[in-house]
């Protein structure tokens, strides 16, 4: 569920498709997503044979919650479905939240690092269209150490917002 007004639109990354968009400004530090409700879970076995099946909810909508549960959404319609990879991203994925690391202006589109959120192992892997480096998960421990340090690193730089959806 997303916090602040979204919207789909072509994505500005090259090769990406649609990406979404802020529709109004959301300040750093802002909670403007939580992606863990009506989301089904799964274990990491499950993930990757689901993935391996060609399962598109899985591909498309499935992302690391902690450790090795996974939360699948069977809703292609949400707009949390179609944030882009980005190795400069506007937000952090953590535990089935979105923060905002920088403030971001309306018409900005929202991109985070996937590496915090695929399994190592993971089916999507790509190469990045700038860097052509492959983007896959980092393992468990690693994700959940990075996404706590850049919490920190958040929270250090002023509060962390939250408002209801309006």
């Amino acid at each position: 569920m997303m916090l602040y007004k979204t919207y789909i639109a072509i994505s500005k990354a090259p090769g990406a498709g649609e990406g979404l968009f802020a529709a109004e400004a959301i300040p750093q530090g802002a909670l403007l997503g939580v992606c863990a409700i009506d989301y089904d879970i799964l274990q990491k076995s499950e993930y990757d044979a689901q993935q391996a099946k060609g399962d598109k909810a899985v591909i498309k909508g499935a992302y690391r919650l902690v450790g090795d549960l996974y939360m699948c959404s069977h809703d292609p319609a949400r707009g949390d479905n179609y944030i882009n990879h980005a190795d400069d991203p506007n937000i952090l994925y953590y535990c089935g939240m979105m923060f905002a690391l920088k403030s971001i202006a309306a018409e900005e589109e929202l991109t985070c690092d996937y590496r915090l959120f695929l399994s190592e192992d993971d089916a999507t892997a790509f190469a990045d269209a700038h860097s052509s480096e492959i983007i896959k998960g980092y393992d468990a421990t690693k994700t959940l150490a990075e996404g706590a340090r850049k919490i920190l690193e958040l929270c250090a730089a002023g509060p962390i917002i939250t408002r209801k959806k309006s």
